[in-house]
């Protein structure tokens, strides 16, 4: 399969790929050789973004998408307190705490009372440590 067949036709990504490739093969590199220039840089982006956080490990997207997948949505909102409070009065409580996150991740793994009020919540036995991991810095970042 040709690299423009693996594309999505029309994203700025796509035709920038494209556009590498037809100036590979232009200067004499095989169309094979070319796809695995292209290949091996979108491979390191994708590494950075792993370890930058952003993507969890496991391709664990840290997003509302995965904050929905979980059941955070069912008591939390980006805006607004639901039963729990809403995810930007987290991120604004902890913005500046030392340690935030580790505790923040150890309350979505355990479950927590008395922080937000008398409802608890409860542990997430569904949520591995990466994924509460990803979801904290999500939150924390202002989703």
């Amino acid at each position: 399969m040709s690299l423009k067949g693996m594309l999505i036709p029309g994203s700025r990504s796509a035709c920038r790929a494209y556009r590498d490739m037809e100036t590979l093969v232009a200067h004499g590199v095989a169309e094979t050789q070319a796809m695995e220039s292209i290949m091996q840089r979108v491979i390191a982006a994708a590494v950075a973004l792993t370890l930058s956080g952003a993507v969890a490990p496991h391709g664990a997207l840290a997003s509302q998408e995965l904050a929905r997948s979980k059941g955070c949505v069912a008591c939390h909102a980006m805006d607004k307190k639901l039963v729990g409070p809403a995810f930007k009065d987290v991120a604004a409580r902890y913005a500046d705490e030392r340690g935030a996150e580790d505790r923040l991740v150890e309350k979505v793994l355990k479950g927590s009372q008395g922080a937000w009020g008398a409802i608890p919540m409860p542990a997430n036995t569904n949520v591995s440590q990466e994924e509460a991991r990803a979801l904290v810095r999500w939150i924390l970042q202002g989703g």
